[in-house]
């Protein structure tokens, strides 16, 4: 009985000291691997919001065709039809160079003008290790008046 408990014992140890050796290692190797920090995608849906540009750039070697319309005043009736009449209409492409990087030209039929803008990803906001909270982005815009007699 006695060889029975040094058996088993011995086999006991052995068996639990290769998983104990494993445990310590992988908690040894989860210390020293650094973690990258998470970016937060898409924390707006879209590039716009309504009228007005988001945070959100278009992906890497993406176009995007917009036409934006708005709508003249409801209250002058069936003979402006509604505000139909008095439409005003922008015809856009945005398109992303890279990962940080969108271009973009626009026409708009008040005052005829064409517009270019960039817009590019500053900060991106992190999760993780290295937490950023926020984002911040850079959009620069030039416009030009084509009508003639203004």
């Amino acid at each position: 009985m006695k060889r029975f408990y040094i058996i088993f014992l011995g086999l006991f140890f052995f068996m639990n000291s290769p998983l104990i050796a494993q445990e310590d290692l992988f908690d040894i190797l989860d210390q020293e691997v650094e973690e990258e920090p998470e970016i937060v995608a898409y924390t707006f849906k879209s590039t716009r919001i309504i009228n007005g540009h988001s945070i959100e750039r278009m992906p890497t070697r993406q176009l995007d065709f917009r036409i934006n319309h708005r709508f003249g005043q409801l209250n002058e009736g069936g003979y402006a039809l509604w505000g139909l009449d008095n439409a005003l209409i922008n015809f856009s492409f945005e398109y992303g160079i890279n990962d940080w990087l969108m271009v973009g030209v626009r026409r708009g039929t008040n005052k005829k003008v064409y517009d270019g803008c960039v817009k590019l990803s500053l900060f991106r906001q992190t999760k993780g290790v290295q937490v950023f909270p926020v984002a911040i982005s850079y959009y620069g815009d030039w416009s030009f008046k084509t009508i003639k007699g203004l």
